[in-house]
């Protein structure tokens, strides 16, 4: 009876406190309104087909065919569900114990909440470096734990949290908690703080790199940067989450973005060759394979015949084939005479092609 009456009165308690008017409201769904609205939001950009926005997808000098992401979208939508209900419950939980947590703690001025805001950054950035580096540090941590977030090898906006249950509960939650609790928060500035922590670390999965992203601007850690630690080479590198890089620098763990990843000039240049080969160097490309590998079959006497054949694949062959050809200097002398190539694309054609063209796993 007691534990049915303590059950009623809980519910009753929420039922009061969790009104869309009152401050506890927000401050337990917001994180994770914020989180939904703006994972959705770059996932229709994952999906399109645009130009302008590949042209600012995140792509590696030198991408790795074999590390794909191994898990599912779904799968992944489904772990961070897990998560943000275990967040939910523990808030929840919270609420019932202090019922008066934020009406006790009534709004202060600006200077002393900007300043708890500031400081705040520096104890969750301090917090998430050192649980992060000891997760790749310590062997049975990264095997049983945070190598569930590595399976994401190609990051994106949804699997901004997805991590084992339990990392959750330490580099997450307790985080915030440390947080919320050591600066004397109110909820008013806890909605606010959690919610813009909330939106960086979704910014900083979502592998694009916006020329107008105010948060991007004026932060260093940003999807450029956390990009890299998603990169095999880059493995154990760039730790920081999801403020500043202050610890990469002091303890020696940062590594440049851009030597790992393509410009968005060298992308636009790769662009415009890549998508619309000319068609003098496809054909000509197409026509100098099939004879070489027609002479190697019978000295030359069914070149005409694998020559024909070829020009009937796909476009998408044609492209793959003349890209490959350009990038080895294969191609025949007719390619100087194509016009809009330029020297610089023929560079990174090979290298780019695979990362403009593929959807995220």
């Amino acid at each position: 009876m007691e534990l049915q009456r303590l059950m009623w009165n809980s519910i009753g308690t929420l039922g009061e406190l969790l009104r869309p008017h009152r401050v506890e409201f927000w401050f337990a769904l917001s994180p994770v309104f914020t989180y939904w609205l703006l994972a959705g939001f770059y996932d229709l950009l994952d999906h399109s087909s645009s130009t302008f926005v590949a042209k600012y997808r995140i792509a590696r000098r030198e991408p790795e065919p074999g590390r794909v992401n191994r898990v599912s979208r779904a799968h992944v939508c489904q772990r961070v569900l897990l998560q943000h209900g275990m967040q939910l419950v523990a808030t929840l939980a919270a609420l019932v114990l202090d019922p008066q947590q934020c009406s006790a703690n009534p709004p202060v001025g600006w200077v002393r909440a900007g300043l708890q805001f500031l400081i705040g950054m520096f104890i969750m950035d301090t917090w998430q470096y050192w649980i992060h580096r000891a997760m790749h540090t310590s062997r049975f941590m990264y095997k049983h734990f945070h190598s569930t977030h590595h399976q994401l090898w190609n990051p994106y906006a949804f699997g901004a949290l997805y991590n084992h249950p339990l990392e959750a509960l330490l580099l997450d939650t307790l985080g915030a908690t440390i947080c919320f609790f050591s600066l004397n928060m109110t909820c008013q500035l806890a909605v606010g703080f959690f919610c813009f922590s909330t939106a960086k670390t979704v910014l900083d999965h979502s592998n694009y790199r916006f020329p107008l992203n105010p948060l991007h601007d004026m932060f260093p850690n940003s999807a450029a940067y956390h990009d890299v630690h998603h990169d095999f080479h880059g493995l154990k590198a760039n730790y920081s989450q999801p403020f500043f890089i202050m610890w990469d620098l002091i303890m020696g763990t940062y590594m440049d973005p851009r030597s790992l990843q393509l410009s968005p000039e060298e992308l636009a240049a790769a662009a415009a060759v890549v998508p619309k080969p000319a068609p003098a160097i496809q054909d000509a490309a197409l026509n100098h394979e099939a004879a070489a590998s027609a002479a190697k079959a019978d000295g030359g006497a069914a070149a005409p015949a694998a020559a024909a054949g070829g020009s009937s694949g796909s476009s998408n062959r044609s492209s793959t084939d003349a890209a490959h050809l350009q990038a080895e200097g294969e191609a025949p002398p007719v390619q100087e005479e194509a016009e809009g190539v330029d020297g610089q694309a023929d560079k990174y054609v090979g290298k780019v092609r695979s990362r403009l063209h593929r959807s995220h796993a």
